[in-house]
């Protein structure tokens, strides 16, 4: 068996002035490109009138095995989330993400 095979977990997040008030753990894929595709389908299902913020993780098997992850912020003008650059208020999270 191949333990290094990722999953890519999808995880929302309320945030006002720089501070987590709340997140959903929505679930994960096997591939990122389908994760992305979860929330570029149904956006409104994610976004719940709070949750302003996603992130797309990549996690191998184990304790502390994280890869890469991805942020995306919820555009209200498009009704969608747009990928950015990793927030500042992120850097200091105690979470899945590295």
């Amino acid at each position: 068996m191949n333990n290094r095979i990722p999953i890519y977990m999808i995880t929302s997040y309320e945030v006002h002035n720089g501070e987590i008030h709340s997140q959903v753990n929505w679930g994960f894929y096997y591939c990122f490109k389908n994760a992305e595709k979860a929330i570029k389908d149904c956006p409104e299902d994610f976004f719940e009138h709070c949750h302003n913020y996603i992130v797309i993780e990549e996690l191998f098997p184990g304790l502390a095995n994280c890869g890469r992850a991805k942020f995306y912020k919820y555009n209200s003008e498009i009704k969608n989330y747009n990928k950015i650059v990793r927030p500042e208020f992120f850097n200091n999270k105690c979470g899945f993400f590295c």
